[in-house]
């Protein structure tokens, strides 16, 4: 039996209302409500990163190390599979704007979350 994420009234079987408060019930938000109270804070638990098929998992801290340090001739870019702007910045490396770019990336990357960073930067 599963209760109404809005007011937490019990519902009945495959009710796609509230009765009491008419709030519609869909599958998402009973799966939400069960998911909450299994992670609670007495189950804490460390997320894992989940693999996606096709999507190789990098490291942020290396990501992050190899902008500041090797930056300037997109060793990072070419790190995290973005072979485009790697080129690019090993083209530029003779002005120095790209160092100064990978040590920008470089704090962005290690100032993110794991899972952040794969969403936004992996490729």
């Amino acid at each position: 039996m599963s209760t109404c994420p809005n007011c937490g009234t019990n519902l009945e079987g495959d009710a796609k209302f509230c009765a009491s408060c008419g709030y519609e019930i869909s599958p998402k938000s009973i799966n939400q409500e069960r998911d909450q109270e299994y992670n609670s804070t007495d189950n804490a638990i460390e997320p894992e990163i989940v693999r996606t098929p096709g999507k190789p998992i990098k490291e942020r801290m290396v990501a992050g190390i190899l902008a500041i340090l090797l930056g300037g001739f997109g060793v990072h870019k070419f790190y995290l599979d973005d072979m485009n702007m790697g080129l690019i910045y090993l083209l530029f490396c003779w002005t120095g704007i790209p160092q100064i770019i990978g040590l920008i990336e470089g704090v962005m990357y290690l100032t993110t979350t794991d899972e952040e960073f794969q969403e936004r930067y992996v490729k």
